[in-house]
């Protein structure tokens, strides 16, 4: 994937590019992932067929997106306090 960015089209940066590839590679480790086996097999959702899979995979994405949002509005929290007392 790092080699689109030579290809990239207008209004492509490699910012995006870079977010694309984190994302292939979270999609990747949670379809690798055997520790959610459990999981899929309480919700009947079978890893290689059907729409269920798919969407279990961007709920996991979407779970991951949040925490990562979250964890830097905290960081912004605290360097903001910090400033202030010291």
């Amino acid at each position: 994937m790092e080699a689109l960015k030579k290809y990239k089209g207008e209004g492509v940066t490699d910012q995006m590019i870079n977010e694309d590839i984190v994302m292939a590679g979270n999609v990747y480790d949670i379809y690798r992932n055997k520790a959610i086996k459990p999981n899929l097999e309480e919700l009947g959702i079978d890893r290689d067929e059907g729409e269920d899979f798919t969407m279990f995979v961007q709920n996991q994405i979407d779970i991951i997106n949040r925490l990562k949002d979250n964890g830097a509005t905290v960081d912004e929290a605290n360097k903001d306090v910090e400033s202030k007392v010291t």
